[in-house]
């Protein structure tokens, strides 16, 4: 996975999210909240991990990227008990969702450069 294709598959959650609020649409508190089951999570666990394991900047990044879906299922819990107005907050510029989803960029930038991600 390139990391401009790893980037765009972290960004669509929060479209995801805030078209689920907009629609009034329940989603999957489970998949949400496993980090394991999004595209980034099957190359963290599979190819990443063989490949850059090794390196404390992955480690980092697979620690982000857990605390981001732990974000984003309590988003959908918010949702799904119909709680918009907590969900929005949670998904606003200060919010813990969009907290966790910028510390995750951060970190995967740190990944690409010191990694020099190619697949």
């Amino acid at each position: 996975m390139k990391f401009s294709a790893a980037l765009m598959h972290h960004l669509e959650w929060k479209v995801r999210l805030r078209s689920a609020i907009d629609e009034r649409r329940t989603q999957d508190v489970r998949e949400a909240s496993d980090h394991r089951c999004c595209t980034l999570g099957v190359w963290f666990n599979g190819p990443a991990r063989e490949r850059y394991g090794h390196l404390d900047c992955y480690r980092d990044c697979y620690e982000k990227h857990v605390r981001f879906h732990d974000e984003a299922g309590k988003v959908v819990q918010c949702i799904d008990a119909g709680n918009e107005a907590e969900a929005r907050t949670m998904l606003g510029l200060s919010g813990s969702f969009s907290q966790a989803s910028n510390v995750l960029i951060e970190s995967m930038k740190q990944l690409n450069q010191l990694a020099k991600l190619d697949v």
